[in-house]
């Protein structure tokens, strides 16, 4: 697919072989009605890059989905299997976000979410 459009403060975390993009600010979304013209706002996306087709997709995804958000972390988790993250094809992996804004200057978020790569499901965790 195509490159995702120019952003700043997203987060990207690598599960090889795809390389993962949640969130920022981009200037292709729109902005609510009260911010200024040339404001951006969150992405509300995760992105995905195989890298051996180096090709991007938009993740569909189900379960509790977190909100567009940037300033967050975004951080590969080992399920289960081997201790480190040399893991096999069949070792489950997820994605860990935690914190961010929904706007610039709005309080940071104190929420996790876990997403599981293989099922491609959101679900919030307890803080």
């Amino acid at each position: 697919g195509d490159a995702p459009s120019a952003r700043s403060r997203h987060a990207v975390a690598l599960v090889p072989p795809v390389v993962y993009v949640f969130g920022g600010l981009s200037s292709a979304f729109p902005s609510p009605p009260s911010a200024s013209p040339k404001s951006t706002c969150c992405a509300p996306q995760l992105l995905a890059l195989d890298l051996p087709s180096r090709r991007w997709t938009q993740v569909r995804a189900s379960g509790t989905l977190p909100g567009a958000r940037h300033s967050h972390t975004l951080v590969p988790v080992q399920l289960e299997g081997t201790t480190n993250l040399g893991h096999s094809a069949s070792t489950p992996m997820a994605l860990c976000l935690f914190g961010g804004e929904l706007a610039a200057g709005e309080a940071p978020l104190a929420e996790a979410f876990l997403f599981h790569c293989a099922s491609r499901v959101w679900r919030r965790l307890s803080c």
